[in-house]
């Protein structure tokens, strides 16, 4: 062979060599770097924060992280080849049953939620959320599932749960009527009492407006109280309470009510609870009373008589006009502070205290009636 074409051979042979260097060196570097990928692959899958297990047709356990066994409450060794339906409450057996043939059926992506059987160290419940392990061709032979620890959320569910259903028992046997409307006045509760109150079943009550059980004339005043109590109350805790109001009955009643109202905001929405009393029987009961007030004021005051009523520790609760005139026109030390709200025993003391004879018996008296030990007592002078 001539020295040129020997050279020429030596040179392609050391470009090659060069070029298998290069090519080693990149093998050698992606060697390395798929080390890492797998190295951290290992350790996200191992102290992932969620259970991940590899399961086959018959859902035993080929492959697990950490966190699976102690979610688990299993030992990662002993795992493999268990079968996860054996860690599975026998009330949710059905449940993960129709898990498993949904993945292996459907090959969909598929979740529930199951408890497991009692054991230490293990979660009281479990989410799952599986997927098909898809090959390149070929049926399905494994599948990967991810467990998440809802222990905590589910006892917080029937915490509140337990608290709502409380609630709504002390909502429905409340004695007053409670209403919970939206900014738009648009009703949201509508409670047994208010039922009862208005004679509106709480079906045609829940999404009417308010106004349907406030009488027209009231109506606007209503709108701008509430208004006004939305841009002035603060959240959750601002209470008003107003005066006399009236409501109106399914049955075109007016009736008269007392209310407090409640403000509080939820996300964005602002909601108000109105609680309301029906007063009807306490007004007529008042009217009664005024009633028969004035008529013992009138049946008094028609007595030419000096009367005063006195409570048990001697004040003067009320005196009728022949008694007034005769306290301001008698300048008597006993008469003096005659007024109601002042105590006539007190001027008794001080009609002794000035020396009045007959004022010791008086008081004797009086105080021997007030205690009960006397039926009555009287004193034709003082």
């Amino acid at each position: 062979m001539p020295v040129k074409d020997v050279q020429q051979l030596v040179h392609e042979l050391q470009v090659h060599q060069i070029e298998l260097e290069m090519q080693n060196e990149e093998l050698r570097r992606a060697q390395m770097e798929l080390e890492v990928a797998r190295d951290r692959y290992l350790d996200l899958y191992d102290f992932s924060p969620a259970g991940h297990l590899t399961l086959d047709r018959q859902a035993t356990i080929v492959e697990a992280n950490l966190r699976a066994g102690t979610l688990l409450g299993i030992n990662r060794k002993d795992l493999i080849g268990q079968s996860l339906t054996g860690c599975i409450a026998a009330e949710d057996q059905g449940t993960f049953h129709r898990h498993c043939q949904g993945v292996l059926t459907a090959g969909t992506r598929q979740t529930c939620e199951v408890h497991l059987r009692e054991k230490a160290g293990a979660a009281c419940c479990l989410y799952l959320e599986s997927l098909v392990v898809h090959e390149e061709s070929g049926p399905i032979t494994h599948w990967r599932i991810s467990l998440l620890d809802v222990s905590d959320r589910k006892r917080a569910e029937q915490e509140l749960e337990a608290q709502r259903a409380q609630l709504d028992g002390i909502i429905s046997s409340a004695m007053d009527a409670i209403i919970t409307v939206d900014e738009e006045q648009r009703i949201l509760l509508f409670n047994r009492a208010a039922e009862s109150m208005f004679g509106c079943p709480a079906a045609d009550a829940v999404g009417q407006p308010l106004d349907r059980f406030i009488p027209e004339r009231y109506r606007q005043a209503h709108q701008g109280h509430m208004s006004a109590f939305a841009r002035a109350a603060a959240p959750a805790r601002a209470k008003e309470r107003g005066g006399t109001l009236f409501g109106l009955r399914a049955t075109g009643e007016e009736f008269p009510f007392e209310a407090s109202i409640s403000h509080i905001r939820v996300g964005d929405r602002a909601l108000f609870t109105v609680i309301l009393r029906d007063i009807t029987e306490r007004k007529r009961a008042e009217e009664v009373l005024q009633a028969s007030e004035a008529f013992t004021r009138s049946v008094l005051d028609s007595l030419t008589a000096h009367v005063c009523v006195l409570g048990r520790d001697g004040a003067i609760l009320q005196t009728n006009e022949a008694w007034k005139d005769f306290a301001r026109g008698n300048a008597h030390p006993a008469f003096v502070g005659g007024e109601v709200g002042q105590n006539y025993l007190d001027a008794c003391r001080r009609a002794i205290a000035d020396g009045q004879p007959k004022a010791p018996a008086i008081l004797k008296g009086m105080t021997a009636v007030m205690a009960g030990r006397e039926p009555s007592f009287s004193h034709l002078e003082f």
